[in-house]
């Protein structure tokens, strides 16, 4: 869905929209190798689709991965250089540059896991079946590489993000203290202007909840039990309601418009903590694992087994559905973008509205003879 938006709508290729393109293609092609593949293996405890695939198998697979996750990185320093640095980020944050970065992150993956490629054979196994596995010159090459990979898909990918987006919710904070301590000098200061400094907050219906209109009304009220001479100064109560209805309606603004920011910001930090908590619960058990894999095989498969394996990577794979929904579909302009691609879909040269309008008429039809 997040490739056929993008890829249908035109005005939603934004700099940012163009790395969430190419982490859903990532995020497919991880789905499409890695999930069918994994799960045969593990059903016929075999490898089936012969030798080319078994070195082409698991490089695509490494491949996707590291796509997936350094396009994860990339997301979080342009928001870091979009939020902290806006001025200077400006001149070169253009979709050419996010297109040049997509660009050397495939070209960083594809080089990163080229070893794989060279390594993955097929091993003959009894009964005349076959295992695709990788064969390395020694041991300590195995672990250096594979280690590599941990520093290169875990241990960096979250410090740079976490160091990012600390940074980003380092400035949202300062932002949201200095929103809220301007709104207050300001009401301070409209206060002293209007009422004088001894009594900063009067007992006013404005402060009781409720409206200028109630304001005025006690106002006029007020002038009328004075004496008839007094009746003259009435139209000062007019100016005087006037002024009051000018002071809420710019209260009311300023109140609206800082509450809104001050809301958007804790929309944007809270959904920053949920991106390092995913990425980290996702695919820090995977590489535990293949870690002690490396020195301890045997007690490895003792105290985890194949169906804690198998859970642990499918774990990992989680991470190819939260993606979308953290980062697309909690956003309202992709969530009209959907909605437009859905309603413009035709199935079977039928659009979904006029099949959704002839079902729920077939539905009533079919209610109505059932009652007769």
């Amino acid at each position: 869905m997040v490739i056929a938006t993008l890829a249908s709508n035109k005005r939603m290729r934004t700099v940012t929209n163009v790395y969430l393109l190419n982490l859903a293609i990532s995020d497919f092609l991880l789905g499409v190798f890695c999930l069918p593949f994994t799960l045969v293996g593990q059903i016929y405890r075999r490898f089936l689709f012969g030798a080319a695939l078994c070195k082409l198998i698991p490089f695509l697979q490494a491949v996707s991965v590291s796509v997936d996750v350094w396009t994860l990185v990339a997301i979080s320093l342009e928001r870091y250089f979009a939020i902290c640095r806006p001025l200077k980020s400006r001149k070169w944050q253009t979709q050419c540059h996010a297109y040049k970065m997509i660009t050397c992150v495939w070209l960083m993956s594809i080089a990163l896991n080229s070893p794989i490629l060279v390594a993955s054979t097929l091993q003959p196994m009894r009964g005349n079946a076959y295992k695709c596995r990788e064969i390395w010159l020694s041991l300590e090459l195995e672990r250096t590489f594979n280690l590599g990979l941990d520093a290169a898909l875990l241990l960096i990918p979250i410090f740079v993000m976490s160091f990012a987006y600390s940074l980003i919710v380092t400035k949202l904070w300062r932002g949201m203290r200095h929103e809220i301590q301007h709104n207050f000098n300001w009401q301070r200061q409209l206060s002293e202007k209007s009422y004088g400094k001894d009594n900063l907050i009067p007992d006013t219906p404005i402060t009781r909840g409720h409206s200028t209109e109630m304001c005025c009304k006690s106002s006029w009220m007020m002038k009328k039990k004075e004496t008839e001479p007094k009746l003259t100064r009435e139209p000062k109560a007019g100016a005087c309601c006037m002024h009051t209805l000018e002071l809420d309606f710019r209260h009311v603004v300023r109140s609206t418009h800082t509450d809104k920011s001050i809301e958007a910001k804790r929309k944007v930090i809270r959904m920053l903590f949920v991106i390092i908590l995913e990425f980290f619960i996702c695919w820090t058990p995977l590489h535990v694992i293949n870690t002690i894999y490396l020195f301890y095989p045997e007690e490895l498969y003792q105290y985890v087994g194949s169906k804690g394996i198998v859970s642990l990577q499918l774990l990992a794979y989680c991470s190819s559905f939260s993606n979308p929904i953290t980062y697309c579909f909690m956003n309202r302009k992709f969530r009209q973008a959907f909605i437009c691609l859905i309603k413009n879909c035709k199935v079977f040269g039928v659009e979904v509205e006029e099949l959704h309008e002839h079902t729920l008429h077939g539905h009533k039809s079919s209610y109505h003879k059932g009652r007769r």
